[in-house]
């Protein structure tokens, strides 16, 4: 009699070739998709590197205005994530949007640019931030020169708040006048000076490691995250009136990090365990001494700069 099923046997040995295929094409898929990820995440900051050459085209050479992202100063100084906080939030009737909040604001990327296309989901939905005050942020960090350069004109700004080269940027969003008593005590108001693409900075001492110049029209100006190995967190209890996000940050493509270039290329670079070195790992801190706060920061920009 003519058999018109398979067997027990037959059922196992088809289930475990289909379980042996599997395990060996998973990896494959897994990789497959990281590298769409990177693929988009890599034309995406192509698209973000236009827009700041638009934005600087616009604004006679200046690069937007720095600040911190969620008003609690806890972003190394040399480098922020682009979007403002609820203490500052970006409107298009805010005269004062900073960081790369400003493409958004003046409509030269949608928001969901400056969101890398490998961060997690509840980040790409906006059901989580990178710090808890943030509602509009990016996962692209934009680099900040610790550089006395900055203040030749407006000297009695480089040790605002006494917190060194950049303490203005902490606690003021470049572009803003300060004004005699509000945290200075020069005697006419000062605007705070902004990075601009058409100028060399020489670095602080304290930064000057491998390189002793920052050239934001060639060197690194952009990459997705470095700063946070992993970092997840609960949303924590604000003051009244502000909302609270869950934390999560953590590297969007394991080990290696899209880099957006001055003159408009992106390289992506395998960390050779600088980024590990000097980034905040998991459950752990990283606290700078004295008033550069840049330090960490600076030292893996310039890794990117000798990786190109």
């Amino acid at each position: 009699m003519a058999r018109t099923g398979l067997s027990l046997v037959e059922v196992l040995a088809v289930v475990a070739c289909l379980g042996l295929l599997t395990g060996i094409l998973a990896p494959s898929l897994s990789s497959a998709r990281e590298m769409a990820r990177q693929a988009a995440c890599t034309m995406q900051l192509h698209q973000v590197g236009v827009g700041l050459s638009t934005y600087v085209g616009l604004h006679r050479f200046c690069m937007p205005p720095f600040q911190f992202s969620d008003g609690c100063d806890n972003l190394p100084a040399s480098g922020h994530w682009g979007g403002p906080s609820q203490f500052d939030p970006m409107t298009f009737s805010n005269p004062r949007p900073i960081n790369l909040g400003c493409l958004v604001a003046e409509r030269m990327l949608p928001a969901a640019a400056l969101v890398c296309p490998a961060a997690s989901g509840d980040l790409r939905s906006g059901r989580s931030s990178l710090f808890p005050y943030t509602s509009q942020w990016s996962t692209y960090c934009l680099r900040f020169p610790p550089s006395a350069d900055l203040f030749s004109e407006s000297p009695v700004l480089g040790n605002y708040g006494g917190k060194g080269l950049l303490g203005v940027y902490l606690m003021n969003a470049g572009g803003t006048a300060i004004q005699k008593g509000k945290g200075f005590s020069g005697a006419s108001p000062q605007t705070v000076p902004l990075v601009r693409l058409n100028r060399r900075y020489a670095l602080d001492s304290t930064v000057r490691f491998s390189r002793t110049t920052f050239d934001p029209a060639a060197d690194a100006v952009l990459s997705d995250e470095f700063w946070w190995q992993d970092r997840r967190e609960p949303a924590p209890q604000v003051p009244s009136g502000l909302a609270s996000y869950p934390i999560t940050a953590g590297w969007c493509h394991g080990q290696q990090f899209n880099v957006l270039y001055g003159g408009g290329a992106v390289h992506t670079v395998r960390d050779d365990g600088i980024v590990a070195a000097n980034s905040v790992p998991p459950g752990g801190t990283r606290v700078d001494s004295g008033v550069h706060f840049g330090k960490y920061a600076e030292r893996i920009w310039q890794s990117f700069d000798a990786a190109r």
